[in-house]
């Protein structure tokens, strides 16, 4: 099977490879998910996401120090020294990344959109234009309120960022639970 062989790295392959496998790729998209959407973490969910990520870290860490270690696993064939000390070293940094934002920003913002209950926001918030922007979101609003959020910003059109006031006062629509709140829309506040 074709399939197999491009996604596990072999026709013939464990069921425990599959597992792994499996949940590395389910995780990894959460991960990306989690950097892509605009959920602010609370302050509590922070601590304990950072807590379950490094826990997961060292079990995946430790389990493939051991798999290495005991020969179940190997590096690929050719795979020169530095690269291995780079794996080695860099590897445990990398996969608390990955399980940092799945948890903290991925499956918080998941939940959040799932069960969180309507809120508005009102936060002062300013305009900036990026032209170098991660997420091809070059025009932003910016300010307290969402300051903790991963990234610190929402993004708006081009049209919005000509016709919005350089700072002002914002009513954001959220979906909030314990761990945080996704921006579902803005506008600006009314006048006092």
């Amino acid at each position: 099977m074709l399939w197999k062989a491009a996604l596990y790295g072999s026709a013939d392959v464990s069921k425990s490879r599959v597992i792994i496998t499996n949940v590395a790729l389910v995780v990894t998209l959460i991960s990306i998910y989690g950097w892509w959407t605009d959920f602010v973490p609370s302050a509590a969910w922070v601590v304990t996401g950072f807590s379950i990520a490094m826990t997961a870290t060292i079990i995946c860490v430790a389990a493939f120090y051991w798999a290495v270690l005991t020969g179940r696993t190997t590096f690929r064939p050719n795979t020169s020294v530095p690269m291995k000390i780079l794996v080695v070293l860099f590897g445990p940094i990398i996969v608390f990344l990955i399980f940092s934002l799945s948890i903290m920003h991925g499956v918080g913002d998941i939940t959040t959109r799932v069960i969180g209950r309507d809120e508005q926001l009102i936060s002062d918030l300013s305009k900036h234009y990026n032209r170098s922007s991660r997420r091809s979101c070059d025009f932003r609003l910016e300010g307290h309120g969402i300051d903790t959020a991963f990234p610190n910003h929402v993004c708006i059109t081009e049209a919005a960022f000509t016709r919005l006031p350089q700072k002002g006062v914002y009513r954001l629509h959220i979906l909030r639970t314990e761990l945080g709140f996704h921006i579902v829309s803005f506008d600006l506040a009314p006048s006092r």
